[in-house]
């Protein structure tokens, strides 16, 4: 979509400029609300991309723009969807799954002595020796498991608890 201007975009919408953005009402939302942001995107298939503050689905506000901007639905390539859709899905915000922070919180324990002591001394090559006093004064520096559960440190991990149990 070319010649979609940010002023234009918000009369259509019944948003307002702000920046680089539009901000205007999302789907099934009221007028004063601007809880959906539009910015114009060059490599984008419609010509923008949405974002919904109030954590509405990102296919039901694009569609909603599209149809207050009169843009027809295009089929996507094949595999375009798929890969629209895993995208999206890694730029969810944290806050999506509050219990998987909740999980991961309550499972910190001090660094030290810990696989992500060895992860940071071998992976990342810290010196930790030149910083264990602070990390014996903080709790603030600490290490979950389930955060390297997947992460590229799982040898790393796996070494030290083997380590660990005298295997």
């Amino acid at each position: 979509m070319t010649g979609l201007s940010l002023r234009a975009m918000a009369r259509a919408t019944g948003g307002e400029v702000c920046g680089q953005q539009v901000l205007c009402p999302g789907p099934g939302h009221g007028p004063r609300d601007r809880s959906l942001a539009i910015t114009l995107s060059a490599t984008a298939p419609d010509g923008f991309v949405v974002y919904s503050h109030a954590g509405d689905p990102w296919e039901d506000c694009r569609d909603h723009v599209r149809r207050l901007l009169g843009i027809e639905r295009q089929r996507p390539a094949r595999g375009a969807q798929d890969r629209t859709q895993a995208r999206a899905a890694h730029r969810r915000p944290p806050g999506d799954n509050p219990h998987r922070v909740l999980d991961i919180v309550t499972q910190l324990e001090p660094i030290l002595g810990s696989p992500g002591e060895a992860y940071l001394r071998d992976e990342r090559g810290i010196d930790m020796d030149a910083i264990r006093d602070i990390l014996e004064r903080t709790d603030a520096i600490s290490w979950a498991p389930a955060l390297y559960s997947t992460s590229r440190c799982t040898r790393c991990t796996a070494d030290f608890l083997a380590a660990s149990s005298g295997s």
